[in-house]
């Protein structure tokens, strides 16, 4: 993805969020600002990965659990199936249908799925008075 945006990229010229942050380099590097040092190719690729990760990482949680819940409770996957039936006309597409009950059910989900980026990886170093082994990594999970 980061090499077709910068394949395709025009200066001045925005398609797509990797396009974006080549434009903030271009204007942090003509401003001579700090933080052009952190916006390099392979924070870029990273940034685009931990965002695509995030996302995929959050739905498949969601539908696991969904599909979890509708085993355990055959209830819940008939109100639901209702629902779909109910609303779902030739004319709409199933994401632009009003699920109010499936909704309901799954959006709460959200804030209980612990998302990270994927690049948190914390390299040894001293902190206080705890030598951290050197031949480990450690990952932030808040």
């Amino acid at each position: 993805m980061y090499t077709k945006a910068l394949e395709s990229y025009v200066p001045g010229t925005i398609r797509n969020f990797a396009q974006s942050m080549l434009v903030a380099r271009e204007e942090a590097i003509e401003q001579e600002k700090g933080d052009a040092q952190y916006l390099t190719e392979g924070n870029m690729i990273q940034v685009l990965f931990d965002i695509f990760a995030g996302g995929t990482e959050t739905t498949i949680g969601i539908l696991q659990w969904l599909c979890l819940k509708m085993t355990r409770e055959p209830e819940i996957q008939a109100k639901i199936q209702k629902e779909i039936e109910h609303n779902q006309t030739q004319e709409k597409q199933l994401s632009n249908l009003p699920l109010h009950f499936t909704a309901t059910l799954v959006f709460p989900l959200v804030k209980h799925l612990v998302c990270r980026p994927q690049s948190t990886v914390l390299h040894p170093s001293k902190e206080t008075s705890y030598q951290l082994p050197s031949n480990r990594h450690f990952e932030w999970d808040s």
